[in-house]
């Protein structure tokens, strides 16, 4: 009876440091206010899709290290010790026991000489991959930035719209009280006061919309943070007090075609796409070598310095193998199709990948031009319902005109209000996916308008 009483093989291979990708805990509060930079910061550190990509980069570069072990030599040391037990048992003459103990060490070194190509393109194949990984890691990375600055203007525009709501309620409210003083006095008919009431119900209706719309809006940006707090985001504004914000600086676009150049140079995803091509046409290359003729060369060396059962010493030989699929009901050569049609796929991807950046370019320049110009027209527009407001109250002061043509003025002038507010974000928001649509929103420091005085956003509320 023997018992293999232990083995212990070791094998020295060429290795990387094992890196754990687990998102951290989130946090459960955020800095108040809330600046874009500290925002995009926050969601690259706890994004789960940031992490998930990071993971795919540590086993591709962990694949590469293996294709690369392939040119070294495989060193295995082990050690066998044995209890070898027999016992004979003879008719009358009792029995017999035999017990041998011992152990034995063996090194063994195998090092791959040559093989066609197989290891060159193995290799290649993984670093292929490794650039993969690498690029589809930067265009997550892009894609979290866009989200948070997209959903960071969002909540600053839903914010800015409940502030023109707020002052709209409150000179409705201030309508309703001096409608009623009138009426009260004896100057107005009763009538008159349902025109003030049903203007001051519309906008608290627009008020707990825009407020309801606040929540949902930060909602959504925490999302893109990765965090868990109750707490509605407080993001730094883009003005102070009651001010609506700033108009956008004056630029002037650049060409179409030098966007363009940019965003094929720098997008991640058509890189990411152009070394899946080049991982294909290494996969077609090895699919061409299994189909032919295939030399392998193979060198091992065995020392055995320890062995209480036998002879200690060495052992060498050289092996040198060639192999051919003879006859294989057309099995390798259907598999160089095969990887023939995944490379031409890949590069009618690329294609398409090229033919949608292009489409996200034009339709990014083109919105974020139009933007800038409605931005520019809607300033003009609410410069001209203040004007126009302030009119209607000192000439409604002066018996001119009526409570509803004043209510009729401020109407215009919170609809302008609320057009500029959504015109000025839905600038910075295009020039956010331009951006994005370029490749460069994590390399180009973001665009966060330095707070200051915009136009006015509470209407007067001058005693008629």
């Amino acid at each position: 009876m023997k018992y293999a009483a232990a083995i212990l093989m070791t094998t020295c291979v060429f290795s990387i440091p094992a890196y754990a990708q687990v998102v951290p805990t989130a946090p459960t509060s955020l800095p108040d206010p809330l600046s874009l930079d500290q925002a995009i910061d926050i969601a690259l550190g706890h994004q789960p899709q940031q992490f998930i990509a990071a993971t795919q980069r540590t086993a591709a570069s962990g694949a590469v290290t293996q294709a690369q072990s392939k040119y070294f030599p495989l060193v295995t040391p082990s050690y066998d010790y044995e209890i070898d037990s027999s016992a004979q048992f003879n008719k009358g003459f009792g029995h017999t026991k035999n017990t041998t103990k011992g152990s034995q060490v063996n090194i063994d070194l195998t090092q791959q000489i040559f093989d066609t190509g197989t290891r060159e393109l193995n290799n290649a194949e993984a670093r292929r991959q490794a650039d993969i990984a690498r690029f589809n890691s930067r265009d997550v990375k892009q894609q979290v930035i866009n989200n948070v600055t997209r959903d960071y203007y969002a909540l600053l525009r839903a914010i800015d719209l409940v502030k023109v709501a707020s002052s709209l309620v409150k000179s409705a409210q201030t309508e309703v009280d001096q409608v009623q003083a009138q009426i009260t006095a004896g100057t107005s008919a009763k009538a008159s006061v349902y025109q003030a009431q049903a203007t001051l119900a519309n906008a608290q209706v627009t008020l707990l919309s825009d407020q309801a719309g606040v929540k949902n809006a930060s909602a959504l940006l925490k999302n893109d943070l990765g965090v868990n707090t109750v707490t509605v985001v407080n993001p730094v504004p883009l003005a102070t007090g009651d001010e609506l914000p700033p108009p956008p600086p004056a630029e002037t676009d650049k060409a179409l075609e030098e966007y363009l150049t940019t965003a094929y140079s720098n997008r991640p995803d058509i890189q990411e796409q152009q070394a899946a091509v080049e991982q294909q046409n290494e996969l077609v290359k090895q699919a061409e070598i299994n189909a032919g003729l295939q030399l392998g060369g193979n060198y091992e060396f065995v020392y055995n310095p320890v062995n209480d059962f036998g002879a200690t010493g060495s052992d060498s030989r050289l092996m040198v193998t060639a192999t051919m699929p003879l006859f294989d009901a057309g099995f390798s050569h259907a598999a160089v199709k095969i990887a023939q049609a995944n490379r031409d796929a890949a590069k009618d991807t690329l294609q398409a990948n090229r033919n949608n950046v292009h489409l996200a370019v034009e339709q990014a320049l083109a919105t974020r031009s139009q933007t800038l110009n409605s931005a520019s027209l809607a300033q003009t527009a609410l410069q001209a319902a203040q004007v126009n407001y302030d009119s209607a109250v000192a000439q409604q002061r002066e018996g001119l005109l009526t409570v509803v043509d004043v209510i009729t003025a401020e109407a215009t002038l919170a609809q302008s209000q609320q057009n500029y507010v959504a015109t000025i974000y839905d600038f910075y928001i295009a020039d956010a996916d331009l951006q994005r649509a370029i490749g460069l929103n994590d390399v180009t420091p973001s665009k966060s308008p330095t707070p200051s005085t915009g136009p006015a956003a509470t209407p007067s509320a001058a005693t008629k």
